[in-house]
C-alpha cells in the first residue's frame, strides 16, 4: 500500500497532523500550519485545501475511518452487557429505570442494532428564491 502522505508538502503534513491528532479545528490547524492570521480566510482556505488536494483529503478520511472503527469496536464489545441490561429493564424495570433504559436503547441504536425509525412527512415546502439568494449572500459575507 502506497504512503498517501508522500504527495504532501511540509505545510500540508502539519495541517493534517494538527487537524487529526492535534485536536484543532480546520481553521486553527490551517492558521498554525500556514501562518494565516485571519480565521475566516483560514477556514475558507482549509476547506479548499481539503476539497482540492486528494492526498490531504485521503489522509483525513483514513484518520476518521480509524477513529470510527475503534469507536464501533468499543461499542460492539459492550453490546452484550447493554442487551442484557436492556431486557432486564424492559421486562422488570419501573419508572426509576427510565433514563437507564433510554441509554441502553441509544447505545444499541449507535451500533446499528436498533431499527431506524421512519418519519413520514406530508405537506408543502414553500421556499422563495429570493430567500435562498439572500441566505447565500449573508453566508458569503460572513466568510469574507
Amino acid at each position: 500500500m502506497a504512503d498517501k502522505t508522500s504527495g504532501m508538502n511540509v505545510q500540508q503534513l502539519k495541517f493534517v497532523a494538527l487537524l487529526t491528532a492535534g485536536g484543532m479545528s480546520r481553521a486553527e490547524a490551517y492558521m498554525e500550519a500556514y501562518g494565516q492570521k485571519v480565521k475566516n480566510v483560514a477556514r475558507r482556505d482549509a476547506h479548499q485545501l481539503i476539497m482540492t488536494n486528494s492526498d490531504v483529503k485521503a489522509a483525513i478520511e483514513d484518520f476518521k475511518a480509524g477513529v470510527l472503527d475503534s469507536v464501533r469496536e468499543r461499542f460492539l464489545s459492550e453490546a452484550g452487557d447493554t442487551v442484557d441490561k436492556y431486557f432486564f429493564l424492559r421486562d422488570g424495570g419501573n419508572s426509576e429505570y427510565g433514563i437507564q433504559f433510554q441509554v441502553c436503547k441509544d447505545h444499541l441504536d449507535r451500533i446499528g442494532l436498533k431499527p431506524k425509525e421512519q418519519v413520514e412527512h406530508s405537506g408543502e415546502l414553500k421556499v422563495s428564491m429570493l430567500d435562498v439568494l439572500m441566505e447565500r449572500r449573508r453566508r458569503q459575507e460572513e466568510v469574507e
